[in-house]
């Protein structure tokens, strides 16, 4: 049916060729027969290429059981380096609530890498302090100064600027140069995810 479809839409291009012996309104014989199934598989490859991208383009991201990435858990799925683009770009640009949080993400991501807070998307400033308070005593004090330094501004609206920039960039290096005490264990992401905050059975 598709074949006859495209022999009645391109018939009439292929009467116009000199082709002998050939019915007209048809794709048979010589030229007419070859450029009439080259018009045809090329409109096929159009017609595929079209479904192909407009499913691409509507479907939502998946993670390996099929369901759909929320903006958190693609968040949380940014590496560091891609944060700290982010955050060089904002500053250059003067967007420093922008870069405020590119910085602190920055941040959260490499204690994530380096088990010192659990992997988990959708923490909140509290829950990280309780990990990192595990996992590394010392730097929770400069962390929880970061924290604030995030939250006034994305939070709160309050302004900030290049001063509340360096200093959020002087924090994040202290906190990354303490001492680790503990990495997490990776059988404690599983509570965190259950247990309810300010019980303190991770401190």
């Amino acid at each position: 049916r598709i074949g006859d479809w495209f022999a009645d839409l391109f018939g009439g291009a292929a009467d116009e060729l000199p082709v002998a012996g050939a019915p007209p309104g048809t794709f048979t014989g010589g030229a007419g027969s070859f450029i009439g199934w080259l018009l045809i598989m090329a409109a096929l490859a159009a017609v595929v290429a079209l479904v192909v991208l407009a499913v691409r383009n509507w479907m939502p991201r998946v993670r390996d059981g099929q369901e759909p990435l929320s903006e958190v858990e693609v968040e949380h799925r940014r590496t560091a380096s891609q944060w700290a683009g982010d955050a060089e770009g904002h500053e250059a640009a003067g967007e420093w609530k922008l870069a405020m949080r590119a910085r602190y993400r920055e941040l959260v991501r490499t204690l994530v890498d380096r088990r010192q807070v659990a992997d988990l998307a959708g923490r909140t400033t509290r829950e990280l302090l309780a990990d990192l308070s595990h996992t590394t005593p010392d730097a929770a004090r400069d962390f929880e100064s970061a924290c604030l330094l995030f939250e006034l501004p994305w939070y709160a609206d309050v302004p900030t600027g290049p001063e509340e920039n360096m200093r959020i960039r002087k924090l994040s290096t202290d906190v990354l140069a303490a001492a680790v005490v503990h990495e997490f264990d990776p059988a404690l992401e599983v509570r965190a995810a259950r247990i309810p905050v300010g019980t303190g059975e991770l401190q």
